[in-house]
């Protein structure tokens, strides 16, 4: 990025949003990029978007940018060697502003045509010759002759002593630059954020904050921890109480739970005691907290925190606020895994209702509340409207947000979770590449938003088969991770374990064992020894320990998984049933009366949770009989 031009002695920059669909109409490939060079000056966009449309490549304007620091006087360059700009208005200084710099660079030229032209002008006035008032004004502010009052033009004698501003004066200030970098930030512009952000900070420290939250999306969230403890320190009343709830939110990013949960419930206090309960920033840290506990497995306790919030927002800012339909739609999040489907479906159209009278249906937030119906949709098995809003959600986003940005590609990943689920995986894996290339130009191949979705890249080509892809994707998501999260971050461990899946369909059991053991030490110190997400690890440990004719080893891991997803989850949960299912499968080779109560207890709870036609059910039904049917002609012999 150049170092500023014109933004010195400019007092307003064009808005961002504008200027990028303005520079996209034009043909740019990277309007966004090419926005922040000219950092924002209305005039340079106006050139350079009447370049672009003349057929001026994008590769030349970047070229001529790369000559000096100034990237508009570079495109007022280009624009008087292609003649875009009259000669005459340059001489008088009534060009636009970056064609006016780029002219004024050769000071000896410019000094001897301008002369060139006073001398015309001033001929003409000695004729007696009219002039307009604009070429008057001009002539009056660059000749120390005086006009006869004779042959003086209309508007001439008001006028005598003003020249035609070519830049605007006023100094650029830190609430300009604060209010542009949380412009790109909404629009996922992460690099001209950051850029805008430093400038604001620069000039006023209080805008460490946006800096910080750029930092964290670009997944630098050490640097974004590091600018808020340096907030904290100096913070006291209600700011106290704000930036200890977005220190709680870098913590959570990085999967550090307990603590994020500690620094929350600090937030609630610091702000219970400057603006009371009631006040909309308090239960906006009740509803944060309530997101760290789902994250631990405390649904009950976050349901009740977010109900609490509801109320709150419902009475200080009423249920068509976007605050309350947030809550809402997290409430949802809640109940649905906790596999309460039918209620987070109920919960999520009334955010979409409270959303679309608050914002309209073409708003990002919309849109995200979309994405997660369509994600309930699918836990339920409804594939088919869950694509359907998926791709409703894909249009919307590309119209408000483009398709760079990480909202468009979460939904890019979900719908490719959804056509996987439908045994697409040709399709799925199509998507999955699409999102890899996005995130790789926007993210980085070190960005554990990159790495998340190779690892579901992996998991489609394992379940088309190709385990040796799937292993090596899997070993360089477990490096990327290792670095930008650390082995003690939940996401470290899901990778591990999907690597210990693959491994496992290769038959390779030993090697499987010996990382599904270390998956669940790292879990059970990450999470606690009775989350939800070690159920997963447990079923497939002991399933693995089955392969390998170890049923009696495999029996207490599969009792444990059984326990814990029904005191997290209830006796009709999926995750419950798939337990219940490899349990009974262990019980059945040992010959334990048990595996038939163990079975039956499995078909009933795929039934309720997903039903008769869901791939899981179809899949583990016909052995859940087999063991019924064993255990019936026994009884019958």
């Amino acid at each position: 990025m150049p170092s500023p031009g014109w933004w010195a002695v400019h007092g307003q920059v064009a808005d961002f949003q504008t200027a990028r669909e303005r520079l996209e109409r034009a043909g740019a490939r990277r309007p966004g990029r090419l926005a922040a060079l000219v950092d924002l000056e209305p005039e340079a966009i106006d050139l350079l978007s009447t370049l672009l449309e003349q057929g001026t490549p994008e590769r030349t304007v970047e070229k001529e940018m790369a000559r000096g620091t100034d990237g508009g006087a570079a495109v007022g360059r280009l624009a008087v060697a292609r003649q875009l700009i009259p000669e005459k208005e340059l001489v008088r200084g009534q060009a636009l502003a970056p064609a006016m710099r780029a002219f004024s660079e050769d000071g000896k030229q410019a000094r001897r045509l301008r002369a060139l032209e006073v001398e015309a002008v001033t001929q003409k006035v000695m004729r007696g010759e009219s002039l307009d008032p604009e070429e008057a004004s001009w002539w009056a502010a660059s000749t120390t002759k005086t006009l006869p009052f004779s042959a003086s033009p209309e508007g001439l004698g008001r006028r005598a002593d003003v020249v035609e501003v070519w830049l605007r004066h006023e100094p650029v200030n830190d609430e300009m630059w604060g209010q542009s970098s949380s412009q790109a930030l909404d629009i996922g512009d992460l690099a001209v954020a950051e850029l805008w952000a430093r400038r604001a900070a620069e000039l006023a420290p209080r805008w460490l904050g946006i800096l910080a939250r750029v930092l964290l999306e670009e997944g630098r969230w050490g640097e974004a921890e590091s600018i808020f403890r340096r907030l904290l320190a100096s913070a006291s009343g209600e700011e106290h109480g704000r930036v200890l709830h977005e220190l709680a939110g870098v913590l959570e990013r990085q999967g550090r739970y307990m603590e994020a949960e500690v620094l929350l419930r600090q937030a609630l206090a610091s702000k219970e005691n400057a603006l009371g309960t009631a006040h909309p920033s308090y239960a906006a840290s009740l509803h944060e907290l309530a997101t760290v506990l789902e994250r631990q497995g405390g649904y009950m306790e976050a349901e009740v925190l977010l109900r609490q919030a509801l109320t709150n927002k419902e009475n200080a800012l009423g249920t068509v606020h976007p605050s309350y339909a947030a809550s809402l739609h997290e409430l949802a999040g809640v109940l649905e895994r906790q596999g309460r489907y039918m209620e987070a479906e109920v919960l999520l159209r009334q955010a979409l209702a409270s959303k679309e009278n608050a914002l309209g249906i073409a708003h990002p937030s919309y849109a995200a509340s979309l994405h997660e119906l369509a994600g309930v949709l699918e836990r339920q098995g409804r594939y088919m409207e869950a694509e359907v809003l998926l791709r409703q959600v894909l249009a919307s986003k590309e119209k408000t947000l483009g398709t760079v940005h990480p909202s468009y590609t979460a939904s890019l990943h979900e719908l490719a979770g959804v056509l996987d689920r439908r045994g697409l995986y040709t399709e799925a894996e199509v998507l999955l590449r699409q999102v890899l290339e996005i995130e790789e130009r926007a993210l980085g191949t070190a960005h554990p938003g990159y790495a998340a979705s190779l690892h579901a890249l992996a998991v489609v080509l394992g379940r088309q088969g190709r385990y040796v892809e799937a292993e090596v994707l899997l070993r360089q998501v477990l490096a990327t991770d290792r670095t930008a999260l650390g082995t003690a971050h939940p996401s470290y461990a899901v990778s591990l374990r999907e690597l210990a899946r693959v491994l496992e369909r290769q038959g390779r059991y030993p090697e499987a064992e010996v990382l599904l053991h270390q998956v669940l030490s790292l879990e059970e110190n990450a999470l606690g020894a009775t989350h939800p997400d070690l159920c997963a690890t447990l079923t497939l440990l002991g399933f693995t320990l089955a392969r390998q004719d170890r049923p009696k080893e495999a029996e207490p891991f599969l009792r444990r998984a059984v326990e814990i997803a029904a005191a997290s989850w209830g006796t009709h949960h999926a995750e419950t049933a798939q337990a219940l299912h490899r349990l009974a499968q262990v019980q059945a080779a040992l010959k334990e009366k048990e595996a038939v109560t163990t079975a039956r207890q499995a078909v009933e709870a795929l039934l309720h949770s997903v039903g008769p036609d869901h791939p899981i059910t179809r899949q583990a039904l016909p052995e859940l009989n087999r063991i019924l049917e064993e255990s019936s002609g026994n009884q019958s012999s």
